[in-house]
C-alpha cells in the first residue's frame, strides 16, 4: 500500500512484496502511471506514452521483449537494446531484398543507428542536417556485459553492408577484392579487435 506523509511531506511509504518498507520521495523517486503503459499497442518510440518516466521506460522495454521478442526501444533518436542473453535471428539479419529504410521512430535496431548516420554523410537533406555532408558517430555505452561489443559488430557489419551497396567495395564479384583497393568491409573487419 501507499499512503503519503503524515505532514504531507512528499514521502510515500511502499511495503514491498518481501514485507519490507520502504520510503520514497515522490518528486524524485516516483514516475506517474498512465494507461497508456498497458495498452496493447506497444510504442516503439517511449517517447509516445503519457507519464514517462524510468519506470515507465522499463515496463515498455520489459513487455516489448516478453510479448514481441523485440529488445530495442527509441527514445526519441536514442535506440536502447535489452541484451537479450540469446540469438535472436529477426535481431541479427539485414533485410536484403528489399533493403530496408529504416525510418525514425520506426523499427528500431543498431541497424537504424548505423542507417542514419551513413545516410547523414551521404544524403543529409533527407537524414539529419540540411546541407553539406557531416561527421556522424554511434555512440555506444552500457555496463559491463551489456553488449556493446555485439552492438558495435553489427553497426559496423550494416555500414560494410550499405557501403558495399554504393559501390565502396566488395559490391561487385562476391569474394573478390582488387588488391589495389581493399573492400570496406574488410576495413570495418580490421577494427574489432580495437573494440575489445
Amino acid at each position: 500500500g501507499q499512503n503519503e506523509g503524515p505532514a504531507g511531506d512528499g514521502k510515500v511509504k511502499v511495503k514491498t512484496e518481501s514485507g519490507k518498507s520502504v520510503i520514497f520521495d515522490v518528486e524524485e523517486d516516483t514516475c506517474p502511471w498512465d494507461e497508456s503503459h498497458e495498452d496493447d499497442n506497444l510504442p516503439e518510440d517511449v517517447t509516445e506514452i503519457k507519464g514517462f518516466g524510468v519506470a515507465s521506460l522499463l515496463l515498455i522495454m520489459q513487455r516489448r521483449f516478453i510479448e514481441n521478442l523485440q529488445i530495442y526501444t527509441y527514445v526519441g533518436d536514442v535506440v536502447l537494446c535489452l541484451n537479450p542473453y540469446m540469438y535472436l535471428p529477426a535481431m541479427v539479419d539485414i533485410s536484403r531484398d528489399p533493403v530496408k529504410q529504416y525510418r525514425l521512430g520506426k523499427e528500431p535496431h543498431s541497424y537504424a543507428s548505423a542507417h542514419f548516420a551513413y545516410w547523414g554523410v551521404v544524403d543529409p537533406d533527407n537524414f539529419g542536417s540540411s546541407g553539406s555532408p557531416r561527421d556522424q558517430s554511434c555512440i555506444v555505452s552500457g555496463e559491463s556485459g551489456a553488449g556493446k561489443t555485439v552492438a558495435c559488430t553489427f553497426i559496423m557489419k550494416y555500414l560494410a553492408f550499405l557501403s558495399s551497396l554504393s559501390g565502396g567495395g566488395g559490391g561487385g564479384d562476391e569474394g573478390k577484392v582488387d588488391e589495389d583497393n581493399i573492400d570496406i568491409a574488410s576495413k570495418v573487419g580490421g577494427v574489432s579487435p580495437f573494440l575489445e
